[in-house]
């Protein structure tokens, strides 16, 4: 019974607070572009860690949620040793689209969440040649992001792109995003 007078209070001022924590520009577009490392574990190899770059587009529907593409390809390889040979693995492309959840915690911080589909190529090159395999999978990350503007944010993200069948591409990376 005393929940039921408490609940619409605790809502009203919710719904009071959230537009003061608000730093999205509703209806906005958005791009940027980050760096990272990403892990990728190739079906028996010791695995890489090749750096990748990354450019996103975005837009945002409300202050809380939104949609996101990425493109991004490999700008250095690794080299990785399994099956008796040593041989390098490089993340040549990496592509997606986003859901974006994000839950404003103080005037220009906030916290995000984003579950998609991504698509990969991966490249394996050792003595006996050049092996190339795609995967494409759902994805899921976390991150944090600072928006010291109006219109520039940096952020600091987890993510788990590709869990195929041949490797799994996950890391981190940080980057900036312009607001237009």
């Amino acid at each position: 019974m005393h929940i039921n007078k408490t609940l619409p209070l605790v809502m009203a001022l919710a719904g009071s607070v959230s537009p003061a924590l608000a730093q999205e520009k509703i209806g906005e577009g958005y791009m940027g572009f980050s760096v990272g490392a990403m892990d990728v574990d190739v079906d028996g190899t010791s695995g890489a860690t090749p750096t990748i770059a990354i450019a996103h587009f975005g837009n945002n529907l409300t202050d809380y949620l939104g949609f996101e593409f990425r493109i991004g390809t490999g700008i250095t390889d690794e080299d990785t040793r399994g099956y008796g040979t040593t041989g390098d693995v490089d993340l040549n492309s990496l592509y997606g689209a986003y859901g974006v959840g994000r839950i404003p915690l103080a005037e220009g911080f906030s916290l995000y969440g984003l579950a998609g589909f991504t698509h990969g190529e991966v490249e394996f090159l050792n003595a006996g040649g050049i092996a190339e395999e795609r995967e494409s999978d759902t994805s899921y990350g976390i991150g944090a992001r600072v928006s010291p503007t109006d219109r520039f944010s940096v952020f600091i993200e987890y993510a788990q792109y590709l869990d195929g069948t041949s490797y799994d591409v996950s890391g981190g990376s940080i980057g900036g995003i312009y607001q237009y």
